[in-house]
């Protein structure tokens, strides 16, 4: 049997989306059409946020869902889509209920733990839930000794994420969601392949597929997409993904000092990143500054008259450090998403507005509108 491994699309959170298309269109093409799929999956968080229905991400979202079920009808390949990230998927699956019907087309939407055989094939899918006992959640499956060739699915595995805390003082009736242990997942299948982390992540035969697409700064790994077969993932890397690179300087650099060195930096900067700065590669360049106490009071002045007219460059200056594990342990594990390096500085307030008022009807778009601007540190 061999899957096709589609993670974390996030739909919505490029706005090219004839770019986005063309990608994922190339993808079905080339693994579906002319190399031989059972089955792809949707490792969760297909859509990145709540959409208007007249905005142009709907239409990006149902017109690669149809050239989806286009070809896995001509081509025999079923499909799963499991639910991801209440935040960003919102109930959005019901704009694909129609395709559910189809008698030419084996489609089904997870959004629940279900377990299934495939080619011969057991399977276990584990969507994102939230629930009050997870022991009891996952009896029958999980948790009941059954041992499967694959688990698909979308949520935090502890390994993969060190940096999400979980509280387990948890109140009497209160619903998380579950922290998964590598060790679990390896022991009860041959293959694991989470979506939500941004980054591919390996632990042992257990995976974080990682992202298709880079849309921030902090992504820096590769993307791409990914192939089980024979219970053996590999990881294709889409190397047309947007380019998001970072340069940091500490607070013993010489460039706070030299103004030469600075100008220099900044040439060899523009060399190493050519095909950002020519408009080969769409792409960002920023610059982390740690300055030290005793920076020169022009240097900011300096440093912005350089980048006035560089729009490919951002900048990032520091000048106190914080203590992260101080800042982690105060942090409610409900919004541990908050250090999420994955997430953008809009992604962040909407989803904690969204948590914190879950009555609210304001939209990412009134979000950025009332901010100014859609916020990318």
């Amino acid at each position: 049997m061999r899957l096709l491994l589609l993670g974390d699309l996030h739909i919505g959170s490029i706005r090219d989306t004839d770019y986005v298309y063309r990608i994922i269109i190339g993808i079905i093409d080339r693994e579906l059409v002319f190399n031989h799929c059972d089955m792809v999956v949707s490792l969760g968080d297909y859509f990145h946020r709540l959409f208007r229905v007249n905005e142009e991400y709907v239409l990006l979202a149902i017109n690669v869902m149809s050239y989806l079920v286009r070809i896995c009808r001509k081509t025999k390949t079923k499909i799963r889509l499991i639910y991801g990230t209440e935040s960003h998927e919102m109930n959005q699956y019901r704009l694909f209920n129609y395709h559910l019907s189809s008698e030419s087309l084996d489609m089904k939407i997870i959004t629940t733990v279900t377990e299934e055989s495939v080619c011969g094939n057991s399977i276990l899918y584990l969507p994102e839930e939230y629930m009050g006992d997870k022991s009891k959640h996952y009896s029958d499956t999980l948790y009941s000794g059954k041992a499967y060739d694959y688990i698909l699915g979308h949520g935090i595995i502890s390994e993969g994420m060190p940096m999400v805390r979980y509280d387990d003082n948890q109140r009497s009736g209160e619903k998380k969601v579950p922290h998964f242990r590598a060790g679990e997942l390896q022991e009860a299948s041959k293959l694991t392949v989470f979506g939500h982390y941004h980054v591919l992540t390996r632990m042992k035969s257990v995976y974080y597929l990682g992202s298709l697409f880079r849309d921030s700064f902090g992504e820096e790994d590769p993307k791409g997409y990914g192939i089980a077969e024979n219970h053996r993932f590999t990881f294709v890397e889409n190397t047309e993904a947007y380019l998001y690179r970072s340069y940091r300087y500490n607070d013993s650099s010489p460039l706070y000092g030299n103004s030469d060195l600075l100008v220099g930096e900044l040439d060899r900067i523009k060399k190493d990143n050519v095909d950002i700065f020519d408009g080969t590669r769409p792409g960002k360049i920023r610059l982390i500054f740690d300055l030290p106490s005793t920076v020169e009071v022009g240097f900011r002045e300096k440093l912005q008259s350089l980048l006035s007219s560089e729009k490919q460059i951002t900048t990032l200056i520091t000048e106190t450090k914080i203590d992260q594990s101080e800042l982690l342990s105060s942090v409610e594990a409900e919004y541990d998403f908050i250090l999420d390096k994955n997430l953008n500085v809009t992604d962040k307030i909407y989803r904690y507005i969204s948590k914190k008022y879950p009555d609210t009807e304001l939209t990412y778009d009134e979000l950025i509108e009332f901010i100014g601007s859609d916020l990318k540190l």
